[in-house]
């Protein structure tokens, strides 16, 4: 699935693991290996719908302008 963060500070934290504007979340060693792992799950799968397995993954869909799905 292809993953897009609107936030480039978020990003780059993601990419990285520091950030300014994110500065306490990157020192807490534990939020970044979750970070880490919950990212590289949204890229490994398919769709959306192979999120439902993981149950630290909440699922909605969106209807706001499309009818594309929000993880």
């Amino acid at each position: 699935m292809i993953v897009n963060i609107s936030d480039k500070d978020f990003d780059q934290l993601i990419k990285t693991g520091r950030n300014g504007k994110y500065k306490k979340y990157s020192k807490d060693k534990r939020f970044m290996e979750g970070l880490a792992r919950m990212y590289k799950i949204m890229q490994t799968v398919a769709s959306a719908e192979g999120l439902k397995v993981y149950s630290f993954l909440h699922y909605e869909t969106s209807m706001t302008f499309t009818s594309r799905p929000r993880v």
